[in-house]
């Protein structure tokens, strides 16, 4: 005939199992608050990367812009410089021009 002792602990859990259940369904709702706070602290952290990203992309853009606008005004300088030049060139071709033709017809011409 079995011991009275034997019968009673293999009938499933026991106390020590029972008590570490308890204490795990105790403590469940401190484990999920900690776990709400770790995850509202990675989504905070998270959105502040974003932010950062954003404004740094945001920089990016203007420094971007700001560099087309100066690449544009020293395009139109060069192009003025060029059209001054030439207009130069131009006018000590006329030049040379004029005092040939005085040199030989001891006339002047005008433009």
């Amino acid at each position: 005939m079995p011991d009275h002792h034997e019968q009673g602990s293999s009938g499933g859990a026991s106390c020590s199992d029972s008590d570490a259940l308890n204490d795990n369904v105790k403590d469940a709702p401190n484990v999920a608050a900690r776990r709400l706070k770790s995850y509202k602290k990675e989504n905070q952290n998270l959105k502040e990367k974003v932010e950062s990203l954003q404004m740094e992309m945001e920089l990016l853009k203007k420094e971007q812009q700001m560099e087309m606008e100066l690449l544009k005004k020293e395009h139109q300088m060069e192009m003025e410089l060029f059209k001054k030049e030439q207009r130069d060139e131009h006018e000590r071709m006329w030049q040379k021009f004029n005092m040939i033709l005085q040199s030989l017809s001891g006339t002047s011409t005008t433009k």
